[in-house]
């Protein structure tokens, strides 16, 4: 899948309501929203916040370029919520996550 769009509309957005878990922090997320402009989620805390698409563009977009990317290097270019960032990723049925040190790798 080398198209985001499908991704997002397909994946992604069919992620909404559910929960995902984030191994990065040991911790629950749920999946409040999803659109054609962001994602909503609420932490295991009970806060919430909201997540650009181009967000996940950005990530999925190095990914494809280089075919792995870590959370360090996610941290660099999303800021904020990059152990979120990992978990959804690592539910799409062609990116693989290790563990140690957290790493997202693209299976093509």
């Amino acid at each position: 899948m080398d198209n985001f769009e499908e991704i997002w509309n397909n994946h992604i957005k069919s992620l909404e309501k559910k929960k995902i878990y984030s191994i990065a922090r040991n911790a629950e997320s749920e999946i409040l929203e999803v659109n054609d402009r962001f994602l909503v989620r609420r932490s295991s805390i009970g806060m919430t916040g909201k997540i650009y698409k181009v967000e996940f563009k950005r990530i999925y977009d190095i990914l494809q370029e280089k075919g792995q990317i870590t959370r360090k290097e996610i941290v660099e270019h999303a800021q904020a919520f990059s152990s979120f960032i990992v978990a959804v990723f690592a539910q799409l049925p062609n990116v693989r996550m290790i563990a140690r040190p957290t790493t997202l790798t693209l299976i093509r």
